[in-house]
């Protein structure tokens, strides 16, 4: 079973219909997803179906993007 982080930016259109064709014997499975913007709806949606979700606030990095 492949494991995947999906990254996303707002609402997750393209999570969310990934995570729906991860079904049956679909060989992966979604196991994190992410986002820079805390406020991003698709981690509300993955965090109620039970896949752990993750925001990194790059802002704080201003444009170092090395620590980032």
């Amino acid at each position: 079973m492949k494991r995947v982080a999906i990254l996303i930016s707002g609402g997750g259109s393209n999570m969310r219909a990934l995570v729906g064709s991860m079904t049956g014997d679909h060989p992966a499975r979604a196991v994190l997803v992410a986002s820079s913007d805390p406020q991003a709806a698709g981690l509300n949606w993955a965090a109620g179906q039970g896949i752990p979700v993750a925001a990194v606030e790059h802002r704080r990095f201003g444009r170092d993007r090395q620590a980032f």
